[in-house]
């Protein structure tokens, strides 16, 4: 299986989540998630991660050297078995583009992942543990 986190601009949120699902798979030896990538809405093309993203993901352990931010594309909707976006309007922007798509696009946790962006390195932490969180409920043993 192929998964894809989507955020606004691919910089905070989404590759957080790329990482930390990386991450969560190797600590739980899944094998059927063969691919995990991330993508943005509105995306500065190749822009790195965000400096405080990268000091969260630190925080847990997690090196994410040469991220650079993508565009999501139809392909990508095309090719990825599940999109998870970080909020519900991120989804609800997917599939009033693409409607065809709705039975593959998901939030990834029950309540929207707060955007960090410009805040505080202790915010940006706190948004990955939300991040995790949703990871343990969507990918968990008991689902």
């Amino acid at each position: 299986m192929k998964i894809l986190f989507v955020c606004t601009g691919n910089t905070c949120r989404s590759p957080m989540a790329e990482f930390l699902m990386k991450n969560y798979i190797k600590e739980n030896n899944i094998k059927d998630i063969t691919d995990v990538q991330s993508r943005g809405l509105y995306v500065p093309e190749n822009s790195p991660m965000s400096l405080n993203s990268l000091k969260a993901l630190e925080y847990f352990d997690i090196e994410a050297d040469d991220f650079y931010s993508r565009q999501l594309t139809e392909a990508d909707l095309e090719n990825f078995d599940k999109i998870y976006t970080m909020t519900n309007s991120h989804r609800i922007t997917i599939l009033s583009a693409y409607p065809e798509y709705e039975d593959k696009v998901f939030t990834l946790a029950k309540n929207d992942i707060s955007d960090p962006y410009l805040q505080e390195p202790e915010v940006y932490r706190i948004t990955a543990e939300q991040i995790l969180k949703g990871i343990g409920e969507t990918f968990g043993e008991n689902n």
